[in-house]
């Protein structure tokens, strides 16, 4: 049987403008049973995201990275920025 911490699940979520939404897909990420890294890319986002993404905390089954592009340069680019914070094993 594997130890709960020995298994990491790291999430990365690039988002763009989701001001209205983000806050629900990151609880719905933390909710899972995992100990997870969840890594949020915010690829330039010109409405409430940043804002609301200060206030977002992690706890003790989730550790939370927050990451922001200055311009918007696609999913694939907020992708791979997240893909070098990961710590997380295949």
């Amino acid at each position: 049987m594997r130890n709960e911490k020995s298994f990491w699940l790291s999430v990365i979520i690039p988002c763009y403008n989701e001001g209205s939404t983000i806050e629900d897909v990151i609880e719905a990420v933390k909710k899972q049973p995992f100990f997870k890294q969840i890594i949020v890319v915010d690829d330039g986002s010109s409405d409430a995201t940043p804002n609301i993404l200060k206030n977002i905390k992690g706890d003790e089954k989730n550790e939370i990275l927050i990451l922001r592009h200055k311009k918007n340069l696609g999913k694939l680019v907020a992708i791979k920025t997240g893909l070098k914070h990961v710590k997380g094993k295949c």
